[in-house]
């Protein structure tokens, strides 16, 4: 696994994400934080920790339920990012709301991955010879004060620490050699982010090709290969 990432920044407000990529560990965790910069980085020990001593643990105990209908591994950072929702709500939202996170997950196991996701980046895959597929996908609610020449600032519509519970998206998928998952986080993807002759460009590549788009749209982009 590789990762390659970077951000293109505005007047307009996007935070920048803090990151976590262990290669040796099959592990990426990109955590967005709209308030105390802290709590990406408590969210991402929390999770991490949970992850490298439960993954390989057949006896491991799970403080939330498993969900038969998912991998072994998704349940893993499911239950992950539930310990670190519920980690952001009681230290640092429980009387007063003082930041929230978007969040993705995501890890390899053999020829599968699997990831958890709420919020930004959305994730698409990228193959050979194929358009960029979007397989988890984020409304950003901006969109509903933007009109059809002015995109709004951007603004989370999922996250997680607000609440006792959050809603996750959580999915596996086989990847070939050669696969990419690209992680996005616009307010908008420009239809010239879908074509064929796009799924395999650099990131620097695609900073141009969405700058050339828009250039008043603030936006991270990462670059997952395998």
């Amino acid at each position: 696994m590789k990762f390659d990432h970077q951000i293109y920044s505005n007047n307009l407000f996007r935070p920048k994400p803090e990151i976590h990529f262990s290669p040796d560990e099959n592990l990426l965790i990109v955590a967005t934080p709209w308030g105390n910069r802290n709590s990406a980085k408590k969210a991402i020990q929390t999770i991490s920790d949970f992850v490298n001593s439960s993954v390989d643990d057949p006896d491991f105990t799970s403080p939330f339920s498993i969900m038969s209908c998912i991998s072994s591994l998704a349940n893993h950072l499911r239950i992950a990012v539930m310990l670190a929702n519920d980690t952001i709500y009681q230290e640092d939202n429980k009387n007063e709301y003082t930041t929230c996170l978007e969040i993705v997950v995501i890890m390899k196991n053999g020829p599968q991955i699997s990831w958890a996701h709420v919020g930004h980046p959305q994730i698409f895959l990228s193959r050979q010879g194929l358009a960029s597929q979007p397989i988890s996908t984020h409304y950003d609610i901006s969109l509903n004060y933007s009109e059809p020449n002015r995109i709004a600032p951007p603004l989370a519509g999922e996250f997680i620490g607000v609440y006792p519970t959050s809603n996750i998206n959580v999915q596996t998928i086989h990847v070939h050699s050669g696969d990419s998952l690209l992680l996005l986080s616009r307010s908008e993807v420009p239809e010239s982010f879908f074509g064929k002759q796009t799924s395999q460009l650099s990131v620097s590549s695609y900073i141009e090709l969405l700058t050339n788009d828009n250039p008043g749209i603030p936006f991270w982009i990462g670059k997952l290969d395998f």
